[in-house]
């Protein structure tokens, strides 16, 4: 997809996990071409959020993001796509695309409230191609010259070790 001046590629959720260090949620994006993860520390109401619509659990009251949802449907509003378009001293940048009265609005938000959105909307989620640099890679002959092998490897021994339950 090209998104303006930005070449998009598209993600699909891996997981949401529990960082054992820092305890605090980490959101597995995966590009869909390849075997490297996106990683998003975010917050627990969103992990939450996200990690019920995965499981496919409905809450007695409507959640947050099912009010959003509830509201773009009474306006005739669909969501077309999601994009996490950049990162910024850690703090990571998303647009919602909605397509409405055959006008497209982009809306700015968190990465983890556009995912929790895209996955009750159905809709593809993107990242721009500026994030391929934080992206890390899953299997040990993608390194390439200049890659941070460190953080590679950290987070192979991550993805191994956590475990489901680590989020409960």
């Amino acid at each position: 997809m090209f998104y303006g001046d930005i070449d998009m590629m598209e993600l699909s959720i891996e997981s949401i996990r529990v960082d054992t260090v820092t305890k605090q949620p980490v959101l597995i994006l995966k590009d869909t071409a390849s075997d490297r993860f996106l990683p998003i520390w975010i917050g627990i109401y969103e992990a939450t959020a996200i990690a019920m619509q995965l499981e496919g659990m409905k809450s007695s009251r409507p959640m947050t993001h099912d009010l959003a949802m509830g509201m773009l449907e009474s306006l005739n509003a669909d969501i077309d796509s999601v994009s996490i378009l950049d990162v910024d001293e850690g703090v990571y940048r998303a647009r919602i695309s909605l397509k409405a009265g055959g006008s497209v609005i982009d809306l700015d938000a968190r990465p983890s409230d556009a995912v929790a959105l895209a996955l009750r909307a159905g809709c593809p989620i993107y990242a721009g191609d500026k994030l391929a640099k934080e992206m890390l890679s899953a299997t040990a002959d993608e390194k390439k010259p200049g890659d941070k092998n460190t953080e590679a490897e950290e987070f192979r021994r991550f993805l191994e070790d956590i475990k489901p339950a680590d989020f409960q």
